[in-house]
């Protein structure tokens, strides 16, 4: 009899365990809610400080970011700049080829085959500088697409980080302002009730207690 009760307790002990935790969970948050019912205000006041450490947070963010797309401009800028000053290096090395060859075919003219030689070499040279150049110029370039495709993407996210902001402070604004209605509604209530209370006995009320459950439930 013992091993088969056990035997089931075994079986069942996922479900029963399932059931506790269900359990102690709802009598948790039970009792979170009565706290939160008995402390009104102190609850909302927590609210309120992790909103604006919220809102705090997506302000710095919201600068990170814009130091980032601030910066992926300039960059741009300054790789299509230097993409530019690249191709004009390289058509300058590419003027400077044209005119030793030239020199290399006067020389050969003239039967000058060192000269002509040296300014075949100095060409072939020249040539290759401003191919290597041209290429710089052209991945600078692309850098600076790639830059500017950054730049655009970060200003996406930095709109939706204002979103959030604005919303983050919405949300601080209607926090603060629920406080303070419910703070004067509190206090107007406390002085009612003490205006109140006393009543009954100053006024010889018959069954007093009666009078004062039923103003301190209204109230």
């Amino acid at each position: 009899i013992f091993s088969i009760i056990l035997i089931v307790l075994l079986l069942l002990m996922p479900r029963i365990i399932s059931l506790l935790h269900r359990l102690g969970t709802v009598l948790l948050f039970k009792g979170e809610k009565a706290i939160v019912r008995g402390n009104p205000i102190e609850s909302l006041q927590l609210l309120l400080i992790d909103a604006k450490d919220t809102l705090k947070r997506v302000k710095a963010k919201i600068a990170s970011v814009d130091a980032v797309r601030i910066d992926m401009i300039q960059s741009g800028e300054n790789a299509q700049t230097t993409a530019q000053q690249k191709y004009d290096l390289a058509k300058r090395f590419t003027t400077q080829s044209a005119e030793l060859d030239e020199k290399a075919q006067q020389s050969d003219a003239s039967h000058d085959t060192e000269k002509s030689n040296a300014f075949k070499r100095d060409a072939k040279e020249t040539r290759t500088k401003a191919f290597l150049v041209g290429k710089e110029g052209e991945a600078e370039e692309l850098n600076a697409r790639s830059y500017a495709q950054y730049a655009n993407q970060f200003a996406k996210v930095l709109e939706v980080l204002k979103d959030n902001e604005s919303a983050a402070r919405i949300y601080v604004s209607t926090l603060d302002s629920s406080i303070s209605i419910i703070q004067k509604k509190m206090e107007a209530t406390n002085k009612m009730k003490n205006a109140t209370d006393g009543l009954a006995e100053v006024f010889n009320i018959i069954d007093s207690w009666v009078f004062q459950e039923a103003m301190g439930g209204a109230t």
